[in-house]
């Protein structure tokens, strides 16, 4: 009985718990850099928050917040892409029955190839298509077949004339007709489907086969195209290992080629000598 009573007396002098605030938990720096800037212990509110505790809680916040800008940045970039892929489904016209006998308007000759079109998706996408559509009406006194020769390869014919419907080349009919193609839009003035080419062209080029890309570049006037065959041979290490390419053998044999193998060597020359001079500079 005495000894529960003694047990009883030691509870009562023992100090309760004392609950501790978020502000106490704390550590010191934090709480000894926001002393004096009008802090609330318990609502946390200080106008000067400094310290690593506060830092790594905002940094974690900040990148939370950033986040979740992302997701829904993200959501809106998919959101537009599939409005884009219907629309680009809806506008394309290209369909076996609108491309029938009973629906068309002009004949295309290409090599005693025959292809069925409309004058109005021709002119809409090209000006050289239109002008000459312009003077075939002039011509036909309301005649209602019609044809008209095109100068683009018969075996790329069917891709060029899709493009214009669909504004698509399958990435196959690229790979097989990617020239002809770049041919094609040069002639007929199809930009967009122009710069599609020169971008293959310039992506599918190696090391082996730059002398005939840079002749391909400089016979279409392309940048893109030559721009990348610099870019290619510019990653040798040794540019004495251009001398000895298959296709340099080749070229260097030919008068005709040798205007292109000079503005080639100038072109590399100087992206070399701007390269040295901008590493110099920064050293």
């Amino acid at each position: 009985m005495e000894q529960q009573q003694q047990e009883e007396e030691e509870a009562e002098q023992q100090p309760e718990a004392v609950r501790v605030s978020y502000w106490e938990e704390l550590c010191e720096e934090c709480r000894a850099t926001s002393s004096g800037s009008s802090t609330t212990e318990h609502g946390f509110e200080i106008r000067a928050k400094q310290g690593p505790s506060y830092h790594a809680a905002a940094v974690a916040s900040l990148a939370s917040a950033r986040f979740k800008l992302l997701e829904k940045k993200l959501h809106m970039t998919e959101e537009r892409e599939r409005h884009l892929q219907v629309r680009a489904e809806f506008l394309s016209t290209w369909h076996p029955v609108v491309m029938s006998p009973g629906c068309t308007d002009i004949l295309l000759h290409a090599g005693g190839h025959i292809f069925r079109a409309h004058k109005s998706v021709l002119a809409a996408h090209s000006q050289v298509f239109l002008q000459k559509l312009k003077k075939l009406e002039a011509e036909s006194m309301g005649d209602k077949d019609m044809s008209i020769e095109v100068h683009v390869e018969p075996d790329s014919l069917d891709s060029f004339i899709r493009y214009m419907y669909t504004g698509n080349v399958s990435p196959r009919e690229m790979t097989i007709h990617a020239t002809k193609l770049l041919k094609a839009a040069r002639r007929y003035s199809v930009g967009s489907l122009q710069t599609l080419a020169e971008h293959h062209i310039a992506k599918s080029m190696t090391c082996e086969t730059a002398l005939s890309t840079w002749e391909l570049g400089s016979d279409h006037s392309s940048e893109i195209i030559k721009k990348a065959v610099i870019d290619t041979l510019l990653l040798q290490h040794d540019m004495k290992q251009v001398l000895h390419l298959s296709e340099y053998q080749t070229y260097r044999t030919q008068k005709k080629s040798a205007d292109l193998l000079v503005a080639l060597f100038e072109n590399l020359f100087s992206k070399t000598l701007t390269s040295t001079t901008a590493t110099a500079t920064a050293v």
